[in-house]
């Protein structure tokens, strides 16, 4: 299965097709940098990675928290919502 049907496919298990704005569910990795100052969050706070599930997301937090245990970072995972076809900015939805 391509990846835009399987996009499609997770969309209809989200319930997602046939909005104006279809989106599928995503998982991102995030990492806090705790030796930064908390004034500057745009700067101790990365994207590492985005998976397609949560179980992935997951995983790798557990992963990249073993490899960096003696450093002044922690690891967690966020859902999110990607766009596939864009978002129009008249969308009220959240």
């Amino acid at each position: 299965m391509g990846r835009s049907a399987h996009l499609r496919e997770i969309g209809a298990q989200d319930g997602t097709i046939g909005r104006v704005n279809p989106y599928t569910h995503v998982f991102a990795v995030v990492r806090h940098n705790l030796s930064r100052d908390r004034n500057d969050i745009g700067n101790a706070v990365t994207i590492v990675a985005v998976v397609p599930t949560a179980d992935e997301a997951k995983r790798e937090v557990e992963r990249l928290s073993r490899v960096n245990a003696n450093k002044r970072v922690e690891y967690f995972w966020q859902s999110a919502r990607y766009y596939s076809e864009g978002r129009d900015a008249s969308d009220e939805d959240s």
